[in-house]
């Protein structure tokens, strides 16, 4: 399986998501890495670091879009409710000492890449149009959410 290459589509233009995102991609391709040269426990532990960072992603991103009133709020917290469960099943095995990496690699890369690129870039274009038609009373929500998370 090949890393994933970070390429200018893959940002959503809100820097801490940004941030974020670059840092799951890391842990990804790390995880593949180690799995590729057969370090297995090594490759399990990094298996559940992804995850559990993964998991508190979806958790600060859900906590942006409700403090943004985002319309389709409910609908991104049920694509991150699916794919948590399919997180907490695959960590759960791995901490069970069941060696899933092999299944999770292929799983993991193709929700990661279609999350960034298709539900979470959505969003941003929510954010960033409503702070472009705040910014006349310099009171957009996401110059708020910005200082909050700052």
């Amino acid at each position: 399986m090949s890393n994933i290459i970070w390429t200018d589509d893959l940002n959503v233009g809100i820097d801490s998501i940004d941030i974020q995102h670059r840092h799951i991609v890391n842990l990804f391709n790390t995880l593949n890495e180690t799995y590729k040269h057969g370090e297995i426990s090594r490759s399990n532990a990094l298996l559940s670091e992804l995850i559990d960072y993964k998991l508190a992603h979806f958790t600060f991103e859900e906590d942006l879009l409700k403090k943004s009133d985002y319309p389709l709020y409910k609908m991104h917290r049920v694509s991150h409710e699916l794919l948590t469960n399919t997180c907490l099943d695959l960590h759960q095995r791995a901490e069970s000492g069941e060696f899933i990496v092999h299944e999770a690699i292929p799983f993991l890369r193709t929700v990661l890449v279609r999350h960034m690129k298709g539900e979470d870039a959505d969003y941003a274009i929510y954010l960033r149009e409503a702070h472009y038609t705040k910014q006349q009373t310099g009171r957009g929500w996401l110059s708020a959410l910005k200082r909050a998370f700052k």
